[in-house]
């Protein structure tokens, strides 16, 4: 209705027009949906408005500005690297240094072949089977004559089987 119909209109109209309408306004949503839609849309607004406006509120001290940092002292120069040191190119040995592979295998199968013809050797087959020479070789090699084991004497006492 414009402003000049409202004016020219009888009163009656509006009083009718008035009981018509209902008193107070009332959202209806459908569904739960629409009013959950309505609640977050206004917990999002409410949110948004961080209170970033100042004001209202306690004053804020002035904030000094921070001193300039003081002057570095020159750092002294890194420590040189350490000396290269030449390592073995091939086996070192506790006797012999640093020797080439086949000078050890060498050298290996001499210590070897003496420890596999010695009297007390030969008695015990199991030995030769698992190659305890070349083991003891190895080991006398990389570790000198006093080599894990050397002088300790191992004994067993077998009493036999009593059946009864």
């Amino acid at each position: 209705m414009t402003r000049k119909q409202a004016r020219e209109a009888p009163p009656e109209f509006f009083h009718q027009a008035a009981e018509a309408r209902p008193r107070t306004r009332t959202i209806r949503a459908r569904g739960g949906a629409g009013l959950l839609l309505i609640l977050l849309a206004a917990c999002a607004l409410l949110a948004g408005c961080g209170g970033g406006g100042g004001g209202g509120g306690a004053p804020v001290a002035a904030v000094a500005p921070t001193p300039a940092p003081a002057p570095q002292r020159p750092q002294p120069p890194p420590d040189p690297p350490p000396p290269i040191v030449q390592r073995c190119a091939g086996v070192e040995t506790e006797n012999f240094g640093c020797i080439s592979a086949a000078a050890y295998r060498e050298r290996r199968d001499a210590i070897a072949n003496k420890h596999r013809n010695e009297e007390l050797f030969l008695n015990q087959w199991g030995l030769v089977i698992v190659n305890a020479h070349e083991a003891w070789a190895d080991a006398e090699l990389l570790r000198g004559a006093e080599a894990p084991g050397t002088g300790v004497t191992v004994g067993f006492i077998d009493t036999g089987i009593d059946p009864d």
